[in-house]
C-alpha cells in the first residue's frame, strides 16, 4: 500500500514559514531530518512502516533553511540549540502535547536535546545514526566564533555574494553530484534533490531562464559559531525519560562516531542500541531493515496510548 503524502506550508510563531508533509492517521510520529537533507529523507522509511503498522501519523518537516522551508533572516545566526526551538514551535503549532520523535543525524541531535529539555513531551525517541550534537572543548570557543564570522558566505566578501549560487542544467546532474559527495545511492539522492532544488528563474537576480539551484541556506555550509561542551551534551541526554532506541550504522566511516557515542550511551537511562550494517542514510537505502529494528518501539508507543 502506497502512503498518501499531503504537503503544506506552516507559519511558526516568531519564525519563518516551513514546509512539511504528513501521512497516515493516529498517534503522531514527528520526523526530523539531517543536515542539508530535507523532509523527503523519510519517505522510503515511512512507506515501509505504513506497510507494517497502522494507527500512526507521520509528520516530516523541513528545518529552517532546508527543503521548502524559508531561510531565516539575514541578521539571524545558525545555532544548533535553535533546532530545539524549532521542534517546540512545530509541536505547539500542531497542538501536539506528547509525541514520538524520529530523528536522523542532525535531526537525531535536535530530538535528543528536545527530549532532554522537555521530557514530558516525548514518550518514545527513535534516533538514526545520531545521539546529541557535535561538541567542542570550551577552550576552542573564541577561535570557533571568529572563524564562523569570517566565513559568512553572505557578507560583502563572502563567496555567495561574489559568485552567486551554482546553477545546474537539470535535476539529474544535481542528484549525481549529491550522490558523489555524500555517498548515498542515486535513488536516495534523487529524492533529496527533488525537494532540495528550485528553478533558477525563481531568482530574478540571476537573470536565468534555465537551470536549477539549491534551495538550502548557504550559511548552513559554514562553521558553527558555538558548540556545546561534551559535559553540556551529557546533561541533556541524562534528562531524557523516553524509551529510546539508537540505530547505529556500521561502515568504514563510522569509527569516529562510535567513539563519540560510547560515552553518551551510558547517559540515557532507557536506551536500546541496535547496530545495522549500512550507510549513514540507512533509513533511505535499507528502509525495511530499519523498520524491523524500530517496529517494537512504535508498537510500544501505540500500546502505551491505549493503556
Amino acid at each position: 500500500m502506497k502512503a498518501i503524502v499531503k504537503s503544506r506550508e506552516l507559519e511558526l510563531e516568531f519564525g519563518a514559514p516551513i514546509g512539511l508533509w504528513r501521512t497516515g492517521s493516529g498517534l503522531p510520529v514527528v520526523c526530523l531530518h539531517g543536515w542539508l537533507d530535507n523532509a523527503n529523507s523519510f519517505l522510503p522509511l515511512v512507506q515501509a512502516l505504513a506497510d507494517r503498522i497502522d494507527g500512526l501519523e507521520y509528520i516530516s518537516a523541513d528545518f529552517w533553511g532546508h527543503g521548502h522551508s524559508a531561510h531565516r533572516s539575514r541578521d539571524s545566526r545558525q545555532y544548533f540549540t535553535d533546532l530545539v526551538w524549532f521542534v517546540q514551535s512545530l509541536l505547539d503549532k500542531l497542538q501536539l502535547e506528547r509525541v514520538c520523535l524520529l530523528g536522523h543525524s542532525m535531526g537525531a541531535g535536535a530530538a535528543s536535546l528536545f527530549a532532554g529539555s522537555f521530557p514530558e513531551r516525548v514518550s518514545h525517541l527513535i534516533l538514526l545514526d545520531g545521539l546529541g550534537p557535535l561538541s567542542a572543548p570550551a577552550a576552542e570557543t573564541p577561535e570557533r566564533l571568529r572563524k564562523a564570522l569570517e566565513a559568512d558566505p553572505l557578507n560583502q566578501g563572502g563567496r555567495i555574494a561574489r559568485k552567486g549560487p551554482r546553477v545546474f542544467p537539470d535535476i539529474e546532474s544535481a542528484a549525481r553530484i549529491r550522490q558523489q559527495r555524500t555517498k548515498v545511492s542515486l535513488a536516495a539522492a534523487r529524492l533529496l534533490v527533488e525537494r532540495g532544488m528550485r528553478a533558477a528563474s525563481e531568482i530574478p537576480a540571476l537573470g536565468r531562464t534555465d537551470g536549477f539551484v539549491w534551495r538550502h541556506d548557504p550559511r548552513l555550509n559554514e562553521p558553527s559559531m558555538l558548540r556545546l561542551t561534551e559535559e553540556q551534551v551529557l546533561a541533556f541526554l541524562q534528562g531524557i525519560k523516553a524509551r529510546t532506541i539508537l540505530v547505529q550504522a556500521e561502515n568504514e566511516q563510522s569509527h569516529h562516531f562510535q567513539q563519540l557515542f560510547a560515552g553518551r550511551l551510558q547517559a540515557i537511562a532507557n536506551l536500546e542500541l541496535r547496530p545495522i550494517q549500512g550507510s549513514h542514510h540507512c533509513h533511505m537505502e535499507q528502509p525495511e531493515a530499519v523498520t524491523d529494528l524500530i517496529l517494537p518501539v512504535l508498537a510500544d508507543y501505540l500500546n502505551h496510548a491505549i493503556e
